[in-house]
């Protein structure tokens, strides 16, 4: 079986591989043949790992980082969309409020006689410059 390194876990665990107490387990996710993921994770210490992958352990340190790096960054990208979306959203209220005088684009379509696609449209061009 191939593994792929997903990074270090935030818990401590035991090794699934001989069974110590690991403080800082490397997360494996099995592959199939060709090398897609299949969803299932297991929890080993560094030299259990460099056993499982059949890579050295400088090799699978720096996988780890890598991989840690990867889900720090796509954490923070996560954040920012929703922040964004967050934002967004605060805003298109306030401007149906403000140009229509309700809360959901559905009923402002109701109101300007107009399909809501439009009203998305509308709003979405006056809002998305202020995003810049």
């Amino acid at each position: 079986m191939t593994y792929i390194i997903r990074g270090t876990a935030d818990r401590a665990a035991l090794c699934d591989e001989c069974g110590k107490e690991v403080q800082h387990p490397i997360q494996l996710e099995s592959t199939d043949r060709t090398g897609a993921p299949l969803g299932h994770y297991t929890y080993v210490g560094v030299d259990c790992a460099a056993k499982r992958t059949r890579k050295s352990r400088r090799a699978v340190d720096a996988e780890i980082a890598r991989a840690d790096r990867k889900r720090e960054a796509d954490a923070r990208r996560r954040a920012e969309q929703e922040a964004f979306s967050r934002r967004y959203d605060e805003l298109e209220l306030t401007w149906l409020r403000e140009t229509y005088g309700v809360d959901t684009i559905d009923e402002a379509a109701e109101k300007a006689g107009k399909d809501w696609i439009d009203i998305w449209t509308e709003a979405k061009d006056v809002l998305l410059p202020e995003f810049g």
